[in-house]
């Protein structure tokens, strides 16, 4: 009797297993499914609460508030994507950057006096008649153009992308932002830690390099030619505060000699004579501050054959494929960067510039022109052309054409919407002119890619 009650207790337990095991196996069944569901929402967020808010009505503000929680992780994701994509930029498109950066400059000064609400269409230029331009007055600004408004939304937009990325601020506002940080230095601190990995980046990289240690020997050099000076600080001092007292009566003599010019009593000519006076001792004392100057020889040497080392390596530069290799080179040895002007034919004075030649030099050369004044507009165009067909970015939205469009003492309204090529061909220059600018242009291919 005893070993029947066992065998019932034995196949009882047994029976209760089973019937434990089923249930477990339902439940993880069950499960598996909320899990998939779930899987599911984590996957197509944003589209899963679109569709929650146009099939289905809001039951709760705390449903409310957990889809709201939902987007914004969707949107932190999304800024997380785009900073990686900011961190991996290559060093060409940070050298664009920064060259956007100081595009910028006059829209960074609006926001940075006037706010972030600032109308930027005070930076607009009046028109300026040229070729078959329309004429306006300097009291008579015209209409801002679509073309206009266009560009300049697009720059907007690029500067405020540069602001948010590189600007740091002390925030007084949300409209008053105060920037205590330079976006160009801080543009070009990370354009030095970049690596290069292209032939162009390489290359650019190396001709900006070069172009520093060029600049530094020039004005060391500059320095030598100019020698040392012999008088003491003191007599230094005299001489100066003689020139500025001499400079300052001369200026109170002009304004009455304009009174008396526009009066009917006639030219005072004594006047005249204390004019004439005055310009000849300010000249006096300017040549006496030259001619103290004592130059050593020795040193002059010296830094002429360091600069003629570094003048030759940068100057190879020049037989560049590349335009923002050449537009490097070319900026170093004219002296500004003002892309405006740089084949104008216009560069830095002082002692040493005669020790260098410019690519405009030896253009005006080729075509045996010894003076740029009266081609300095063909020049400056076929330098421009010559860049763009090196892959310088010459399209509608390039920074020289924001001058053109937007911003420059006259502008051109006829230029928004145009690249380079099209606006100095069809609205810019007379079929004449074109003609020397093609002339011009044929010389720098032949002089440096031919």
């Amino acid at each position: 009797m005893g070993q029947k009650i066992l065998a019932y207790l034995f196949y009882g337990f047994l029976v209760v297993m089973v019937i434990a095991a089923l249930i477990l196996l339902k439940y993880q069944l069950d499960h598996k499914d909320i899990n998939k569901q779930q899987i599911d929402s984590r996957a197509n967020v944003v589209t899963r609460i679109e569709t929650d808010q146009t099939t289905a009505p809001k039951t709760s503000i705390n449903e409310e508030t957990r889809t709201q929680e939902v987007v914004t992780i969707t949107d932190s994701q999304a800024q997380s994507t785009q900073t990686q994509n900011a961190e991996s930029l290559s060093y060409l498109a940070i050298y664009h950057q920064l060259k956007d950066a100081k595009t910028c400059q006059p829209i960074f000064y609006q926001w940075q006096t006037k706010g972030m609400q600032a109308d930027l269409t005070e930076l607009i230029g009046g028109s300026y008649r040229y070729f078959d331009s329309p004429d306006y007055g300097d009291n008579n600004k015209p209409t801002i153009t679509a073309g206009q408004q266009t560009l300049l939304k697009q720059w907007h937009d690029k500067c405020l992308s540069l602001w948010q990325t590189y600007g740091d601020f002390e925030v007084n506002n949300e409209d008053q932002q105060t920037l205590i940080n330079g976006i160009t230095e801080s543009i070009e601190h990370r354009l030095n830690n970049t690596a290069t990995q292209t032939p162009r980046e390489i290359e650019l990289k190396n001709v900006i390099k070069i172009s520093l240690q060029w600049q530094q020997s020039y004005d060391e050099l500059e320095q030598a030619l100019q020698g040392d000076d012999s008088l003491n600080e003191q007599e230094l001092a005299n001489i100066n505060q003689q020139s500025r007292q001499l400079q300052s009566h001369l200026q109170q003599l002009y304004l009455d000699f304009r009174t008396e010019a526009e009066s009917n009593d006639g030219i005072n000519q004594t006047t005249m004579a204390e004019i004439d006076s005055l310009n000849q001792e300010i000249r006096r004392l300017s040549q006496l501050i030259s001619d103290q100057k004592v130059i050593n020889q020795d040193l002059v040497k010296q830094k002429s054959n360091a600069f003629s080392t570094l003048d030759q390596k940068l100057f190879s530069f020049f037989n560049t494929a590349y335009g923002e290799v050449f537009y490097e080179a070319l900026t170093t040895v004219v002296g500004y960067e003002n892309f405006h002007y740089i084949g104008s034919g216009y560069s830095r004075g002082g002692e040493a510039k005669n020790q260098r030649i410019t690519p405009v030099d030896m253009v005006l050369e080729a075509n045996n022109i010894h003076t740029s004044r009266w081609y300095s507009e063909s020049l400056n165009a076929a330098t421009h052309l010559y860049l763009c067909d090196l892959g310088m970015r010459c399209g509608s939205e390039s920074p020289l054409m924001f001058n053109y469009c937007l911003k420059n003492f006259r502008v051109f309204p006829r230029a928004c919407g145009l690249n380079v090529r099209d606006f100095y061909q069809n609205h810019f220059f007379s079929p004449n002119q074109w003609q020397d600018v093609q002339t011009f242009k044929n010389s720098y291919e032949d002089l440096f890619h031919g």
